[in-house]
């Protein structure tokens, strides 16, 4: 069974409260910054450590990992909802998590660059939405057409992810190159 009831709290029918809301954003927020460690980053939930691993090894993706709560945190501040302490996506940050992203997958890592959940792109998208370099635009590019024929037609290695950062991207620059890998990615998964 996928949903368990008894593992679950069950709904509570609470009026909407937007100081309570915003409290409880600036709680979960502020203790995420305090469990950061240059050294190990975020530590793993316990069910989220694989066998061999150790029980403070971070873990990176973007779908369970370091780089999927760097682009949370910045995305509620850059919304207004926060103000961090740090700076989780400069460019020693970032170079720091595509070697740990590296390392974490292993020989997997050339065939998962352009995954949008697991490799390389998402934090490009990281780097890129900090400075839009032409030398990081070209990479993104790269890694998008790169993955359009990636046998697997699923979000997480797939080319529906790397379609996902196209859209992304030209939704931010209007820039017509993001359109095109797109279009071309959207063909071949139509075909």
């Amino acid at each position: 069974m996928l949903f368990e009831p008894a593992r679950h709290e069950a709904l509570q029918h609470l009026r909407w409260d937007e100081a309570k809301v915003r409290a409880c954003i600036e709680r979960i927020t502020a203790d995420a910054e305090s469990r950061f460690t240059p050294q190990g980053w975020w530590p793993p939930h316990p069910h989220d450590v694989d066998p061999g691993d150790g029980p403070r090894t971070p873990l990176t993706p973007l779908y369970f990992g370091a780089c999927g709560v760097v682009w949370a945190l910045h995305y509620l501040q850059d919304v207004g909802a926060v103000r961090l302490q740090r700076n989780y996506r400069d460019a020693a940050s970032l170079a720091e998590l595509m070697a740990r992203n590296d390392t974490w997958l292993g020989e997997r890592a050339a065939a998962y660059a352009g995954s949008f959940m697991m490799g390389e792109l998402p934090i490009r998208l990281l780097e890129f939405a900090t400075q839009q370099r032409p030398a990081t635009a070209n990479r993104l590019a790269a890694l998008i057409a790169g993955n359009m024929e990636h046998p697997a037609r699923e979000l997480m290695g797939g080319s529906p992810g790397s379609l996902l950062a196209a859209h992304f991207l030209h939704r931010r620059t209007g820039d017509e190159r993001w359109a095109e890998l797109f279009r071309g990615t959207a063909a071949l998964l139509w075909s």
